[in-house]
């Protein structure tokens, strides 16, 4: 008995996109000549494609037509995923963010998981940050069904083309509308510390066990994810990510999914003190200001924390949350390897007392050390350095002073070259970098 005439112009439709998505792979740069990266992903499409291909070949017209359509729906859902992935490939504007930002945010990230793998992309939908876990849950799933025609199959038996997507595989995305904006780049942070939650199986603090009701443990479960990646972006690279954020999102109030904003700059504003950064005595050098800074942040955002009579579940969430700030604190940075206060002094020029790196910038150089008695500088130091020129309305204007003034966007020159330089000093480290690992 033939198929239903839908299920049938469903086939059909899928035929055809996978079709042309088999001759897009072919049309795409050879893969010997593509980047690291590309060359990954584009292997790893042109194997899912594949895949896909053998499921629709296997539909049988004595199937049972609900079966089919839900194959197909599947399979369609997998081809945009792939669609996705070779535009990252073929796009030539794409691969500047990864080379940048990627390689120095995998190392952070390998320095707590051995074995993280990231990609980064812009995403030219309109979009936030985002850390997109279905992505490589997807076309593990996608690939092993295709090759072994069961998800269930421990990995251990798993085919070899199963397993070129790592089970450490973090595809992160950031918005198109900023691909001019390193310092808000410092928002990934948050996103890799997402991946490191899923990456590794830490013993996250538990849920309160008084709260009432599986909506109230969802919302408490969703904030606490959201708030252990904030620690996580600090733990990484310091005031960069809190920055960052408070560029972005300065009013927000709480939703099902995130907490409020005075919740999460509290919390960050913790993993500052407790790193080292925002010490009132005795503040960081050229970052003076950051203290003052993040008070008057949480004082704008004081006005977004949930009330009993708005929402009560988002009230208990609150408060519980608040109160475990501590526990959270200590549970990431137990671990080893975070960047510390102790790193951003030991980098300050003894002949000005400022930062050398800060000083770089103000000379209009990429803040980079090049020096030769000079140690390579942390990611985290590179973009503290960046927003400490930002930020300080002095270094500011001493900094914008050296480009020529436009009435209509006096800062477009400052911000369009400061940015070019922390581009240029981030790619320099990491050339640096690979060079050394390839070297030993």
């Amino acid at each position: 008995m033939p198929l239903p005439a839908e299920v049938a112009e469903l086939q059909t439709q899928t035929g055809l996109r996978l079709r042309a998505l088999r001759d897009t792979a072919r049309t795409l740069a050879p893969a010997s000549r593509q980047s690291v990266p590309a060359r990954f992903l584009l292997n790893l499409c042109k194997a899912a494609i594949v895949g896909l291909g053998t499921q629709l070949d296997s539909v049988d017209p004595a199937d049972d037509p609900g079966d089919v359509q839900l194959m197909l729906q599947g399979v369609l859902r997998c081809a945009a995923l792939i669609h996705l992935l070779l535009a990252f490939v073929s796009e030539p504007t794409l691969g500047r963010v990864s080379q940048a930002m990627g390689p120095p945010l995998e190392r952070l990230a390998r320095s707590v998981v051995k074995r993280s793998r990231m990609l980064i992309y812009y995403d030219w939908r309109p979009s936030n940050y985002s850390f997109r876990r279905e992505f490589p849950v997807r076309l593990r799933r996608v690939l092993l069904q295709a090759l072994t025609e069961d998800v269930e199959v421990p990995e251990e038996q798993w085919p070899p083309a199963a397993k070129v997507v790592p089970p450490v595989f973090a595809v992160l995305s950031l918005p198109a509308s900023e691909r001019e904006n390193t310092l808000l780049h410092s928002t990934l942070a948050h996103e890799v510390g997402h991946a490191l939650a899923e990456q590794r199986d830490f013993d996250a603090p538990p849920l309160p066990t008084h709260l009432e009701g599986d909506e109230a443990k969802r919302i408490v479960w969703n904030w606490q994810e959201e708030l252990l990646a904030d620690a996580w972006g600090i733990f990484l690279l310091g005031p960069a990510p809190l920055l960052s954020l408070m560029e972005l999102s300065r009013h927000d109030a709480a939703s099902d999914t995130h907490p409020c904003n005075h919740l999460r700059f509290t919390l960050m504003a913790d993993c500052l003190r407790k790193n080292g950064f925002l010490d009132a005595a005795k503040p960081p050098v050229d970052l003076e200001w950051l203290s003052q800074h993040v008070d008057k942040a949480l004082g704008r955002a004081a006005c977004s924390q949930p009330s009993e009579e708005e929402n009560s579940h988002f009230a208990q969430a609150h408060s519980h949350l608040h109160a475990q700030r501590g526990a959270m604190v200590d549970f990431v940075f137990g671990h080893p390897g975070a960047y510390r206060r102790a790193t951003w002094d030991s980098e300050v020029s003894a002949e000005d007392g400022r930062h050398v790196l800060v000083s770089r910038i103000l000379h209009c150089a990429p803040p980079d050390c090049v020096e030769p008695d000079m140690s390579q500088p942390h990611l985290g130091s590179i973009l503290n350095a960046g927003w400490a020129v930002r930020r300080h309305p002095r270094t500011w204007k001493s900094f914008s002073s050296q480009f020529p003034a436009d009435e209509r966007h006096p800062e477009y020159g400052p911000l369009k070259r400061l940015n070019q330089l922390l581009l240029k000093a981030i790619e320099i480290t990491s050339m640096r970098q690979a060079w050394r690992e390839v070297s030993s």
